[in-house]
């Protein structure tokens, strides 16, 4: 491998020049591209180990000049590496313009890249030989490394605390609608990279919920990826079309869609008419939906995929349980461990929200008080830790057909940005339809319906 031929001295010397001899004796040259650029960037090793040096006296709280630096070599066996003692003198003796430090930076960071991706696809091609080695495991692996080497090409100051403020001061109110008044009272709306967990017991309607959201939130014109380890994408599409058209999956069948195609009544015309242009705005979405992957590699590399070729606004998982890692051999609480801070990390990556289904344990169905608390998250306590926000989803019906209670209850455990509260939903089940309750117990009204459709 030819690696020698991919560097820019000139630019790691005139780099090093103005971190060394920092004008106003404040370390503001360092400070700027220090979180930017690490030792291993340089392709010099004197180089190597004069920023390393750079960086030490900075960390240290020293000033950044030529003797500082220096003792900060000798005293950290650093000697070696950059050969000749005047070396430092040497270097500090080039060309370097102040105003084209980020320029530099970028420079060698992109050589950097450029040298990585070579030992990687080297790496690939010699792995590649050995039958042994899972081809998913590899993928899944080789993929991280190459996302860890993207750089988007931009101003690297970091504008954290100013956006902070802003958002005190500002009016707008920011972030992605739930599209349920009630879900936004008490979860407020999402917001880029956070990690939310929607968990609940078997049959209380966690997938049911979750497609209203990817609904309500495709009607705002956003785009969504739903990964479903359950359900089949077939499936998933005809609860969204009976959802959006307002014709249920009964009234849906074979038989019955035959019937209403001929329109051999007015009313089966118009719900034929309806269930069309239900499809048609499902159609119209900017929604992927993907049922064949399981491992949380390749739910990362999807992800990835697809927010770089068109952008990705919110990310469904359903269920996290459902989730692997590839050739891990540790406990399954460990592995879940690994797999909730996957998907942390992943909603920081896209800086998207992710909603990802979880389920809970039997603990609460031996209390009185069934609802779902934190410490019945199946299989790992990670979650608890790793999630910006928790809601879980609660039926009285479920365990008391006669109860009065005819609401479904969502219910705010955790949310680290404010928020918090129980929501009061209706829940049209043939439909698959969650709204805000507006009946009495015992007498649940449906609304926002127009000749049928709801809206």
């Amino acid at each position: 491998m030819e690696l020698d031929k991919i560097k820019n001295p000139d630019a790691e010397n005139a780099l090093l020049q103005l971190c060394i001899l920092n004008k106003d004796g404040d370390n503001s040259t360092y400070a700027e591209i220090g979180s930017y650029l690490t030792a291993k960037d340089f392709y010099s090793a004197a180089n190597q180990a004069v920023y390393e040096a750079v960086a030490g006296v900075f960390a240290d709280g020293g000033t950044l000049a030529i003797p500082s630096v220096m003792e900060y070599i000798d005293k950290h066996g650093l000697a070696d590496k950059i050969g000749s003692p005047f070396y430092l003198t040497k270097l500090c003796e080039g060309m370097a313009y102040p105003s084209q430090l980020k320029l530099y930076a970028r420079q060698i960071k992109e050589c950097s890249h450029r040298r990585q991706m070579i030992i990687l696809a080297h790496d690939i091609e010699s792995e590649m030989q050995d039958k042994t080695i899972e081809v998913s495991e590899s993928l899944s692996r080789y993929v991280d490394s190459i996302e860890d080497l993207r750089t988007v090409e931009q101003d690297h100051s970091d504008n954290s605390l100013e956006e902070a403020f802003n958002s005190f001061i500002s009016i707008e109110d920011k972030g992605i609608s739930w599209g349920i008044p009630g879900i936004d009272r008490v979860m407020k709306k999402m917001q880029e990279g956070h990690y939310i967990v929607l968990a609940g017991r078997p049959a209380m309607g966690k997938t049911a919920l979750a497609l209203n959201f990817v609904r309500n939130v495709c009607r705002q014109g956003y785009k969504v990826l739903y990964f479903s380890l359950e359900m089949t994408k077939r499936d998933l599409y005809k609860r969204l079309i009976a959802c959006e058209s307002g014709i249920t999956e009964v009234e849906a069948k074979t038989n019955a869609l035959n019937a209403m195609a001929k329109g051999e009544t007015d009313e089966s015309r118009k719900k034929y008419q309806r269930l069309e242009a239900g499809k048609n705005r499902v159609n119209g979405w900017q929604l992927d939906i993907v049922d064949d992957v399981y491992s949380l590699g390749n739910i990362r590399a999807r992800t990835r995929l697809i927010n770089t070729k068109k952008g990705v606004d919110f990310v469904v998982i359903d269920h996290m349980q459902l989730m692997t890692i590839d050739g891990f051999r540790e406990s399954r609480t460990n592995e879940m461990a690994s797999i909730s801070r996957g998907i942390q990390q992943l909603a920081k990556d896209i800086n998207a929200p992710i909603l990802a289904l979880s389920q809970v344990n039997r603990a609460n169905e031996n209390r009185n008080d069934k609802r779902p608390a934190l410490s019945d998250l199946k299989e790992s306590g990670a979650i608890e830790q790793d999630a910006d926000a928790i809601m879980v989803i609660y039926r009285d019906r479920y365990y008391d057909p006669e109860s009065v209670n005819d609401w479904t209850e969502v219910i705010v455990r955790k949310h680290r940005h404010g928020g918090g509260g129980t929501a009061k939903l209706s829940y049209d089940m043939a439909r698959n339809q969650f709204d805000d309750y507006q009946g009495i117990a015992g007498q649940t009204v449906k609304k926002n319906t127009v000749d049928g459709v709801f809206t």
